[in-house]
């Protein structure tokens, strides 16, 4: 049986289209001759290069950026370095260098008999304790005003100075 002997119904059962509307599938010299560019290109996926390591790595989603968890976890990592080196973080790091600095200078230009009321009012302020509290300055081994802090609590309250704060 010839397919132009087939009822119009019978061809759309079995082909699942009307005999008069043939599909066309387009030619690839047709596509590449609207586009300007081969069928092949066209269709290829885009590689992109790896924002970490600049190794070029195929995306199967338009927003990634990392060839690799690894490389993702490393530029992180960097990020971070360079944060601590910005401009902001310098600053901030000087500021809270020069609160301390000033720290010590007021409690060594306080009287002698006024220095224990001082360091206590200093102590329970809850704007220093991240001073007072501060592992670097505590293994320091110059003289600042988290050691006082701490030497005057052990000699009053018998406890480390983080363990006076709750």
């Amino acid at each position: 049986m010839a397919l132009d002997d087939l009822h119009p119904y019978d061809f759309i059962k079995l082909y699942g289209y009307h005999p008069d509307h043939v599909k066309h599938e387009p030619e690839p010299e047709c596509l590449g001759d609207t586009l300007g560019i081969s069928f092949e290109d066209y269709f290829k996926t885009d590689d992109k290069f790896c924002k970490s390591c600049g190794e070029p790595f195929e995306a199967k989603r338009s927003t990634k950026l990392f060839c690799s968890h690894k490389c993702r976890e490393y530029n992180a990592r960097q990020k971070t370095k360079e944060e601590n080196f910005s401009p902001t973080a310098y600053r901030t790091n000087m500021e809270y260098w020069d609160r301390v600095n000033f720290a010590m200078e007021l409690y060594l230009k306080c009287k002698t008999q006024d220095q224990d009321t001082w360091l206590q009012r200093y102590i329970d302020n809850p704007t220093t304790k991240r001073i007072v509290c501060n592992p670097t300055l505590l293994r320091s081994s110059s003289n600042n005003i988290a050691k006082v802090c701490h030497h005057y609590v052990r000699r009053q309250c018998g406890v480390s100075i983080k363990d006076y704060f709750p």
